[in-house]
């Protein structure tokens, strides 16, 4: 930057109250120009020496340090010997001029007056230098207080995204044990599966080998067997016999190993009626142990598919977390990279503010020394002309007094403020000596421009959560919409986390309240022996998360027994049921005693219910379609040689049921509830494909009730009805138990039991005795 020099000698008008200079300036830290109004106590007012201008003119400034300064490579020495070189000069002139010209007191007057407007200048433009150089210190001192402040928001946000990738990392650390637990229980889950399917499907080799060794009885009925069919069969058991017990299977399970003891204890009997008994025990072995094969490969399908979701949805949760890592790795690089930049811009700053210090200091140096050299020569002066005049004394001015800046920066298009500057004589002048001409002054100032505040957007929403549970973290961030500048307010933090998901995760599972219970399953309790009624409420999902408990876990499912009174003898379902029944006329079965069960039961129904029955064997055979016709249903019901015989085939009979119910049209407009009422020894020759066809039927919304015989393949038919079995069960020990059963199953087939006016007469009656006699 050029040192402002003083103008050339301006003509001044003696009748102008007012003195008005002109300073033609070189910017100072945004000024453009400095205005000098002086207040003029003589005519020729105030005017500097051209001597003074052309030295101002060619000197050149120090080097400021300071960007907003135009720099300049002359040193503050050589500035400080040019203005010295030209007091000097000067001095030398005075006393030529004194010795050629025989010095008069006006023309060492002019000059004093010379010197004295130069002096006055001198300590205007020292006052302008150290105003641009002070505010310049002030805005680079702002800067170095906002990058403090930026490096304390970098540094804490680098230990923020430290701990991020230190939890990242822990949690990830901890994700691999548990993948690894995981992936060793699984492993054992499966073993395990395993071995019980190579167990359940050496059960079923076997079983097909007594399958193969089984004795050919005659497809007849047994009680229209003739005695030459009857010797025949005695030699198949016999032939049966001495190859069955030959073999040496040993079966997995307890069940199948108990079976295969009971069937060698058959075929040590040598009557040729045993004949279909021995085929029905191998039947129900094969059976059973087909049922447990399947049961072991669905198991470990299951275990298997568990185990691939867990896995997967473990790899997607490291995979979350490694992200997460990533993430804040690469957060940590960048705010690494800030600090680099930040710590460069600190010492570059630090090394302004030292030279702007240092350029102030030398500054202050060389005015107060041009002041002083000033000084000098006016009281140099001074002397000359009291020789000429005894008692001259000049006006001695006091210190500048300036007022506060209008404005203490420049708003962005606006223009610089301004201060005003006032002295007062301390010393009159006398005796002819210098009056004081500047006493008031307004110099530019506020030139710096406005500091501008760090300007952010608002937040944005919250990012998700980096897990569902055990703990996570979520962030959102705001952009920088304006920078700061000028020393403004630094920009406060840009990016935020917090935790989240922090439930365990076993807890994490949201569950609905409990239903209201349901209608109970039963009318009545019929005995001991029969299943009570049951209800059920339950619980469903509202929030998914780890662990959630499958729909029969007892957390989300309850039952209990309802109705558990005992049936009244004689009471009549009051129903509008439709009720098909499947009977069991394979050449094992007892098909009188359950052809007795299905007249039992319809004998004591509303004449609005309708029924129909199908006979399954070797084929399906339609016994009565769906009537209300009692006449009609007894008659067809009757029939003993209806029976189908051969080997038990349930599903065909289970699809032609199911098609005959949809063929069934009333026209009455009623809605009429189905029920299928199977009744089985729970091992029919097609159990897989019974199976599936029970599993299609209750997924249609249809209701089963299965009366079985024998409890050894209980577990076999529960699979099939699912979680509600014992609602749809009643387990008899044998065939013969059926006729004396028609109200266990109407307890279980019908809505409401109606028991008989007399009976319920003898009920009132008794409980009003028992009143009684309690007063």
């Amino acid at each position: 930057m050029r040192c402002p020099t003083t103008a050339p000698m301006l003509p001044i008008s003696v009748s102008l109250p007012f003195l008005v200079l002109v300073l033609v300036l070189e910017p100072l830290s945004g000024a453009s120009a400095v205005l000098l109004r002086g207040h003029a106590a003589a005519s020729d007012g105030l005017i500097l020496t051209a001597a003074a201008a052309a030295d101002w003119e060619s000197r050149a400034e120090p080097e400021m340090g300071h960007p907003s300064i135009n720099k300049r490579k002359d040193s503050s020495h050589s500035s400080s010997h040019g203005m010295s070189s030209g007091i000097n000069h000067s001095r030398v002139a005075l006393h030529s001029k004194g010795k050629e010209s025989a010095t008069t007191f006006e023309a060492l007057e002019s000059k004093a007056l010379s010197i004295r407007r130069e002096l006055d200048d001198r300590r205007i433009t020292c006052q302008l230098r150290y105003q641009a150089l002070q505010e310049t210190l002030v805005v680079v001192r702002a800067e170095l207080v906002q990058l403090s402040s930026a490096m304390a928001g970098n540094q804490a946000a680098q230990g923020r995204a430290r701990n991020a990738v230190s939890q990242a990392k822990t949690q990830r650390d901890k994700m691999k044990m548990a993948a690894a637990g995981m992936r060793t229980q699984c492993e054992e889950q499966l073993q395990h599966a395993q071995s019980l399917v190579n167990a359940t499907e050496r059960d079923v080799e076997g079983a097909k080998v007594m399958k193969g060794l089984a004795p050919k009885c005659s497809e007849n009925s047994p009680t229209s067997s003739s005695s030459s069919n009857l010797l025949q069969q005695a030699r198949d058991v016999a032939g049966a016999k001495e190859a069955l017990l030959s073999l040496s299977i040993k079966f997995s399970s307890s069940w199948a190993t108990a079976e295969w003891k009971l069937l060698q204890t058959l075929l040590k009997e040598q009557a040729p009626s045993q004949c279909t008994f021995v085929r029905a025990q191998i039947r129900k072995m094969a059976a059973g142990v087909t049922a447990a094969y399947e049961k072991s490969k669905e198991a470990l399908a299951s275990v298997n598919d568990n185990c691939q979701k867990e896995m997967a949805a473990q790899q997607a949760r490291m995979a979350q977390v490694q992200r997460a890592q990533s993430d804040a790795a690469a957060s940590l690089s960048d705010f690494v990279a800030e600090k680099a930049s930040l710590e460069a811009q600190q010492i570059s700053k630090e090394e302004e503010q030292q030279g702007l210090e240092k350029s102030l200091a030398d500054s202050q140096k060389e005015c107060a020394l041009q002041i002083d050299q000033l000084r000098v020569m006016l009281q140099e002066n001074l002397k000359l002309r009291q020789a000429l005049k005894a008692g001259a004394r000049d006006c001695s001015p006091g210190p500048w007094q300036w007022s506060t800046c209008s404005q203490d920066c420049k708003p962005i298009g606006g223009k610089p403020g301004s201060k005003n500057g006032t002295r007062y004589p301390l010393v009159e002048a006398e005796g002819g000596g210098l009056e004081c001409k500047l006493l008031e002054t307004t110099l530019e100032c506020g030139s710096n421009p406005c500091p501008q505040d760090c300007q952010l957007s608002s937040w944005e929403s919250w990012s998700a959560c980096s897990a569902m549970c055990g703990g996570g973290t979520q962030a959102r961030t705001r952009q920088v919409v304006k920078p700061p500048r000028n020393g403004g307010q630094a920009c406060l933090v840009t990016e935020e986390r917090r935790g989240c998901a922090m439930m365990a995760c076993e807890s994490s599972c949201e569950l609905s309240d409990w239903s209201d219970w349901s209608a109970c399953s039963r009318s009545c309790h019929f005995d001991a022996g029969g299943n009570p009624g049951q209800r059920t409420r339950a619980r469903t999902v509202l929030k998914a998360g780890a662990n959630c408990p499958v729909p029969d876990d007892p957390r989300r499912f309850k039952e209990e027994p309802c109705n558990t009174k005992a049936c009244v003898n004689g009471s009549t379902c009051t129903g509008t049921e439709d009720v098909i029944f499947l009977l069991d006329g394979s050449a094992a079965a007892d098909f009188s005693s359950q052809l007795a069960l299905a007249r039992g039961i319809i004998n004591g129904s509303s004449p609005d219910m309708h029924f129909a029955a199908i006979a399954y064997g070797s084929q399906p055979k339609v016994l009565a379609s769906l009537t209300n016709k009692r006449d009609r249903l007894f008659a067809s019901l009757s029939k003993l040689e209806d029976q189908p015989g051969g080997d038990p085939k349930l599903a065909p009979s289970l699809v032609l049921a199911s098609k005959l119910v949809e063929a069934t049209g009333y026209g009455d407009g009623r809605i009429h509830d189905s029920r299928l009422v199977v009744l089985s020894d729970g091992a029919p020759s097609d159990i897989l494909a019974t199976s599936q066809e029970v599993k299609e039927l209750r997924s249609e919304g249809r209701s089963l009730l299965v009366g079985l015989v024998g409890a050894s393949m209980k577990d076999t038919v529960c699979s099939w009805l699912g979680k509600s079995c014992d609602e749809h069960l009643e387990v008899m020990n044998k065939w013969e138990e059926l006729p004396q059963l028609p109200l266990r199953f109407l307890a279980a087939l019908c809505s409401s039991l109606a028991a008989p006016a007399p009976m319920l007469q003898a009920a009132a009656e008794a409980a009003a005795t028992t009143t009684a006699a309690a007063a």
